[in-house]
C-alpha cells in the first residue's frame, strides 16, 4: 500500500506520495520552476540553428556526398511543385477558356504530359530520399550516442555519484536517438520551404490575400501542436525519475543476479505490482497530456477551419466580381491545398525539431556537463614509475554530503612494502582508497605522487599506474581471456601474459577445466556461458591486476570470498608483488594477512585512529590489538 507523508520543507501543507520500493515520489514535488521552464523552451526555439548544426556536422562526418544528394533532392522536389501548378495552369487555360474541340484539346496536352511528369518525377524523389535518409539517418543516431558515452565514460567519479547525472542521461539519450529524426525532419523543411515557394509565387499571382490566408489556417493548428510539444517535454523532464524507476524494475525482473532470490522468496508478483503501481501514476499523466492536447487540437483546428472556410469564400468572391478567370481559379482550386499541406508540413517539421530540440540540447548539455568534469589532459605526462603516493591533512566529502568522509588524513604508500587499511565497516577504507588512486579529489589538504600534487599529473598517465581491484569489482560477461586482458586494454592482448597473469593468481587450473578455456564466456545468459562462484571470480580479478602490472596496486577485500588455503595464496603473491618492487595498498578485515605489511593504518570515522607495524599496534593495546584479538578468538577452543 502506498503511505502518505507531509514534506518538512512544505509549509503549504500538501501530502507527498511515497513508496514501498522507493520511498518519496521526489517527482511529484516539481523538478523545474517557473524561470528553468521557461529558459529551456527559449533555449528550444533560439537553439535551433546550433541543434540542427550538430545534426548537419555529423551527417557531413558520415557521407557528404549523401548530404548534397539530400538536399539536391529537397530542391528538385520543390522545382516540381512548381512545375506541376505551371502546367496544370496551362492545361487548365486550354480547356476553360471557350468551347472545347481537338485544337484545344491538343493543346491542353503538354500541360497534362508535363503534369503527370512532374508528379512521377516528385514521386521517384521521395522514394530516393527516403533510401538517401535510412543509409545516413541510423549512422547519425550511432555516431551521437558514442559521442555522449565517450564524455560519460571519461568523466570524474564523483560526476557519476551525482543523482542528476543519471537524470540527465536518460534525456540526453534520447536526445542522441533525435539527432537523427531531427536531421529528416529539417530535410522535410527544407523541402516543403521549396514547394511553399513554389506554390505561394504562383498563388500570390493570382491574388495576395489567397496566399495570406492559406499560410494562415496553418497558423492555430501549428501553435496548438507547438503548445503539446512543450507540455510533452516538460513532463518527461518531471516524470524522467518515474522512467528510470520503470526501467530498473524491469531489468531487475530478468537480469541473472537477481534470479535466484525472485525465486527462491516468490517475490515476482510483487515486483509485477510494483512496476504496474508506477506504471499507472506514468499512464495517468500521460492521460492528462493527451486530454489537454485534445483541447488545444480542437481550439487549433476549429479557428483553421474557419480560415479555411474564408480563403474558398474569397475565392468564390473574387470569381463571381471577375478579379479571378476561371482558369486561374480551378489552378488556384489546387494550389490553395497544396499550399496549406506544405505550410502544415512546414509547421508540423519545425515543430518535431523544437520538440527533439528539447532533448537534443539534453544530449549538448550532458557532453559539455561531462566535458567539464572531465579530468583535465594535463601538460605533463608521468614519465617514469612512481614510487611514493603520499597523503597529508586530506579531507574528502561526497557530492552532496553533508559532512566529510575522510578528516585530516595522513598516509604514505611507497614502492617495494605493503601497506594495509584496516577498520570497521564504514570507517572510510575504500573511499581512502579510491581518492589514493586518483579518482576523486580531496576537497581538502594535499595528495602527491612524488612530491607532485596529484592533480597536476595527467589523467591518462596517472591512471597508468594503478590497478584497482575493488570489492564490487566487474564481473564482465565477457571471456575469461577478455576478463584478464581488459585490465589493460590497450594495444594487442599478449595471450602468455593472460596465461602467467591466471597462473600467479591460482586461477590457471580453474581455467583448465572450463570447457573452452580462457576463451569460456563467463556469462550463463548466453550460449555456451558458464558461471563461476565468488571465489573463482576473485582469482580472475586478481589475475586482472596480475596483467596490468601497474606499479601501485590496490586491493579491496581481495580474499572476501577464498577459502583458509586459497586466502594464504594470495597474501603470498601479495608480499612477492611487494618485493618486485610494486607499491601494494591492502584494505582488509582479515587481520591475519596484516602480519606481512610493512605499516597498518587502522581508520575510525574516516580519521587514522592509529598506525605501525602489526608488532607496534599489538603492544599499544589500542582498537588494532581489540580487533585482533577478537578474531584470534574465533580460532582458539573455549
Amino acid at each position: 500500500m502506498i503511505g502518505r507523508r507531509r514534506p518538512v520543507d512544505d509549509p503549504s501543507g500538501n501530502e507527498e506520495e511515497l513508496d514501498p520500493l522507493f520511498g518519496p515520489h521526489s517527482e511529484l514535488s516539481g523538478q523545474l520552476t517557473s524561470a528553468d521552464k521557461e529558459s529551456r523552451i527559449r533555449d528550444a526555439f533560439f537553439g535551433l540553428p546550433r541543434i540542427v548544426g550538430h545534426a548537419f556536422r555529423i551527417a557531413w562526418q558520415i557521407s557528404p556526398t549523401t548530404v548534397m544528394l539530400l538536399v539536391l533532392v529537397q530542391l528538385c522536389t520543390g522545382a516540381m511543385s512548381a512545375t506541376s501548378l505551371l502546367a496544370a495552369n496551362s492545361a487548365l487555360v486550354q480547356l476553360l477558356q471557350g468551347p472545347i474541340d481537338q485544337e484545344r484539346l491538343r493543346a491542353a496536352v503538354p500541360g497534362v504530359l508535363l503534369l503527370c511528369g512532374a508528379a512521377g518525377l516528385a514521386g521517384g524523389m521521395r522514394v530516393v530520399q527516403d533510401f538517401l535518409l535510412g543509409r545516413i539517418g541510423p549512422a547519425i543516431g550511432s555516431v551521437a550516442g558514442r559521442m555522449l558515452l565517450r564524455s560519460a565514460v571519461s568523466s570524474e567519479l564523483a560526476t557519476v555519484d551525482d543523482p542528476d547525472f543519471h537524470n540527465s542521461m536518460a534525456l540526453a539519450k534520447t536526445g542522441s536517438h533525435n539527432l537523427e529524426t531531427s536531421f529528416a525532419h529539417t530535410m522535410t523543411v527544407v523541402g516543403a520551404a521549396c514547394s511553399l515557394v513554389a506554390v505561394s509565387s504562383a498563388l500570390g499571382y493570382f491574388h495576395p490575400l489567397l496566399f495570406v490566408l492559406t499560410c494562415a489556417t496553418a497558423i492555430p493548428r501549428g501553435v496548438s501542436v507547438v503548445t503539446a510539444a512543450r507540455r510533452h517535454y516538460l513532463s518527461a523532464v518531471r516524470w524522467i525519475e518515474n522512467t528510470r524507476k520503470l526501467d530498473l524494475l524491469s531489468a531487475v525482473m530478468t537480469e541473472r543476479d537477481s534470479a535466484e532470490e525472485i525465486r527462491a522468496h516468490r517475490i515476482g508478483d510483487y515486483l509485477v505490482e510494483s512496476f504496474t503501481r508506477l506504471s499507472e501514476r506514468a499512464l495517468g499523466e500521460q492521460r492528462r497530456l493527451a486530454a489537454r492536447g485534445a483541447v488545444g487540437a480542437l481550439l487549433g483546428g476549429s479557428v483553421s477551419g474557419v480560415l479555411t472556410a474564408a480563403t474558398y469564400g474569397v475565392l468564390g468572391f473574387l470569381v463571381w466580381t471577375g478579379g479571378l478567370s476561371m482558369a486561374n481559379a480551378a489552378t488556384a482550386l489546387v494550389a490553395i491545398p497544396s499550399l496549406s499541406g506544405n505550410v502544415t508540413t512546414f509547421v508540423m517539421s519545425i515543430n518535431s525539431i523544437v520538440e527533439q530540440a528539447l532533448s537534443i540540447i539534453e544530449w549538448d548539455r550532458a557532453c559539455a556537463r561531462m566535458k567539464d568534469a572531465t579530468p583535465a589532459q594535463e601538460q605533463r605526462p608521468i614519465t617514469r614509475q612512481v614510487r611514493e603516493v603520499k597523503a597529508e591533512d586530506l579531507s574528502f566529502r561526497y557530492p552532496g554530503a553533508e559532512r566529510d568522509a575522510l578528516v585530516g588524513v595522513n598516509v604514505k604508500v611507497a614502492c617495494g612494502e605493503v601497506v594495509a587499511l584496516v577498520g570497521a565497516n564504514g570507517s572510510g577504507k575504500t573511499t581512502l582508497a579510491k581518492v589514493l588512486a586518483g579518482l576523486y579529489a580531496p576537497s581538502d589538504g594535499s595528495l602527491t605522487w612524488d612530491g607532485r600534487p596529484v592533480d597536476t599529473f595527467a589523467g591518462a598517465s596517472l591512471s597508468e599506474q594503478v590497478s584497482l581491484l575493488g570489492q564490487g569489482f566487474v564481473t564482465w560477461p565477457f571471456t575469461v581471456r577478455a576478463n584478464v586482458a581488459i585490465g589493460r586494454p590497450g594495444g594487442r592482448w599478449d595471450d602468455d601474459a593472460v596465461d602467467d597473469a591466471l597462473r600467479k593468481s591460482g586461477a590457471g587450473p580453474l581455467v583448465a577445466r572450463l570447457r573452452d578455456g580462457k576463451h569460456t564466456l563467463l556469462a550463463l545468459n548466453f550460449r555456451n556461458g558458464v558461471q563461476l562462484s565468488g571465489g573463482q571470480w576473485q582469482r580472475i580479478g586478481l589475475a586482472r591486476v596480475e596483467y596490468r602490472d601497474a606499479p601501485f596496486v590496490i586491493l579491496d577485500e581481495p580474499t572476501a570470498a577464498l577459502d583458509p588455503e586459497a586466502e594464504i595464496e594470495v597474501f603470498a603473491h601479495v608480499a612477492k608483488a611487494a618485493a618486485r618492487g610494486k607499491a601494494v595498498l591492502l584494505v582488509t578485515h582479515r587481520l591475519a594477512s596484516t602480519r606481512l605489511a610493512n605499516r597498518i593504518y587502522v581508520m575510525s570515522h574516516g580519521r587514522i585512529a592509529e598506525s605501525g607495524t602489526h608488532e607496534e599496534l599489538i603492544a599499544a593495546n589500542g582498537s588494532y590489538a581489540r580487533m585482533y584479538r577478537l578474531q584470534a578468538e574465533q580460532f582458539t577452543p573455549a
